[in-house]
């Protein structure tokens, strides 16, 4: 069996982020970011990446901001290096998003300050999606993705993962794709007994 579930997505809560998501907010910034360079752009999340999603971002853009949206997803050192490159760090939490048909205009703080944008980007939190696999004992790495050689045999035999379902998650699909043809060549020639390079 090969699994290839992808991963759930849950994104910050945010009332009309959704409505903005896949158009002018995106979450892969190599996949996105240069479609929306040298504008201003905000990025917002609430994971402990954030400073460094920062700085890749900020490789598009001179004019960023990071809304932390109330957390503590960015600690005062890192603050500081951010604003040393020019990045401002927003820590107010965000009461919504602004804008017209998918075109994202402003991030509205609680407090009513609107902070314009054209563009941006989200950290989501993914999470491992193999729940059917019930009581299987698989390796999986710190996040809970299912632990893979090479050619995506897991921990068990007969049982292979490849995409986003397998360690290190999240990718582009491209990448995911490709995984996938590689395990399911190696489960048919792993079924047959044929050993490949694989």
């Amino acid at each position: 069996m090969l699994v290839a579930t992808g991963l759930r997505e849950t994104l910050p809560d945010i009332p009309s982020l959704r409505a903005f998501y896949g158009m002018t907010v995106f979450s892969c910034a190599a996949c996105d970011a240069w479609e929306l360079q040298d504008r201003p752009l905000a990025l917002i999340g609430e994971t402990p990446d954030l400073a460094a999603r920062a700085r890749l971002i900020a490789r598009w853009t001179d004019r960023l901001t990071v809304f932390t949206n109330g957390s503590d997803a960015v600690d005062t050192v890192e603050e500081a290096e951010l604003a040393a490159s020019g990045i401002v760090v927003e820590r107010r939490p965000i009461d919504d998003l602004e804008g017209d048909r998918g075109d994202v205009s402003a991030v509205r703080l609680v407090d009513g300050t609107r902070i314009e944008i054209e563009g941006g980007f989200v950290r989501p939190q993914w999470h491992p999606a193999p729940d059917f696999l019930g009581g299987i004992e698989l390796d999986r790495d710190e996040f809970g993705n299912l632990v893979t050689d090479r050619s995506g045999r897991t921990s068990v035999a007969g049982l292979y993962a490849a995409g986003d379902a397998a360690s290190p998650g999240p990718q582009q699909l491209i990448v995911a794709a490709g995984q996938g043809a590689r395990a399911a060549a190696v489960l048919v020639h792993d079924l047959i007994g044929v050993r490949t390079a694989h």
